[in-house]
């Protein structure tokens, strides 16, 4: 008799032995990407439904703020799969297909309303994700020898690239600009310049969120990572502090440096909402050796899910011109 009590006990304890040790693991790196796609859902409620939730006047600050989990999750997740890639090279250039197809797909909305309700260019910050793992690579102290030397090659060549990319479509814009019809040319240039290989000042989120990404390589260490997500979060109130120094070289190290390196976007300060990810980072937990080699064969999904983002913008943008132009709305 007790010991069929003992059993039954066991087996009414054993439930919530289930739950204790499910809540001491926390957030696997796939619960991590259903999060940013539950972002990524709010992120485009947020960018094309505000004035229809809030009127004319503005969006829906909690959607704001909510939707900066996207990026951050994002980020963190591209850190994580490139960590456990076997073939990193492929990955980091998986980014760059990705970011170009999102261009063409941006690109081809326009091409086609453009002429009646000009341009449209939804958020797509695959190229942060892309430079943040080129630089990242190149900086990270646990490859040596022959891949540490196609990594700095790498982050060379993208340099390179950039540079006389950006240096051509200088000296071709004019003329391109005048070969393209008139409502049509904004929508080429534009995604020349911001979707082909563009400058860290021209992608989505500028130096700062390239940095954080690469500094993310290079620790591993939990506690790093947030202290980098943190000064990333809060550089925009220190930044925006040294506007109005009167000292020239106060406001030169404080304003005018970093602006240059961070990029012009750090002084609105938005960045802060990136602190809504840190509850889900802490909640993460690496995996442990058979973990990672089932995560291996998995396909990679960071670079699917921020394609998601662009894309879906896209169609609910064409949804709502054809309804306008059909007379629905």
């Amino acid at each position: 008799m007790i010991t069929e009590m003992e059993s039954m006990g066991e087996q009414v304890q054993l439930p919530y032995c289930k739950k204790q040790r499910f809540l001491a693991k926390g957030i696997s790196l796939h619960g991590l990407r259903v999060t940013a796609a539950i972002a990524i859902a709010l992120w485009v409620v947020d960018r094309r439904f505000s004035t229809l939730l809030a009127g004319d006047s503005g969006g829906v600050p909690l959607l704001t703020a909510l939707s900066w989990i996207a990026p951050t999750l994002l980020m963190f997740i591209t850190v994580e799969e490139l960590r456990l890639a076997e073939n990193k090279v492929r990955y980091v250039m998986r980014l760059l297909v990705c970011a170009v197809l999102c261009g063409l797909v941006v690109l081809g909305t326009n091409l086609f309303f453009d002429s009646r309700f000009g341009a449209y260019w939804p958020a797509n910050f695959l190229y942060d994700l892309f430079y943040a793992a080129v630089l990242g690579l190149a900086l990270w102290n646990e490859i040596s020898g022959k891949e540490k030397f196609i990594h700095l090659a790498m982050l060379f060549a993208v340099v390179v690239i950039v540079a006389l990319w950006q240096r051509a479509l200088e000296m071709l814009h004019p003329k391109l600009y005048a070969g393209v019809r008139m409502f049509r040319a904004d929508s080429v240039t534009n995604f020349l310049w911001n979707s082909v290989f563009p400058t860290a000042h021209r992608t989505e989120y500028q130096g700062a969120f390239i940095i954080l990404g690469a500094l993310w390589y290079v620790f591993g260490s939990r506690k790093t990572r947030l202290w980098a997500l943190t000064a990333y979060a809060l550089s925009g109130f220190l930044v925006s502090s040294f506007q109005f120094v009167q000292n020239d070289w106060a406001h030169w190290l404080g304003y005018t440096l970093p602006m240059g390196i961070l990029g012009n976007r750090i002084e609105d300060a938005r960045q802060v909402c990136a602190l809504l990810a840190v509850p889900f980072l802490l909640l993460y937990y690496k995996h442990n050796e058979n973990a990672e080699i089932s995560e291996r064969s998995l396909p990679h999904s960071a670079p699917l899910l921020q394609t998601a983002l662009p894309v879906a913008s896209c169609c609910v943008y064409a949804f709502k011109r054809l309804a306008e132009i059909w007379g629905w709305i």
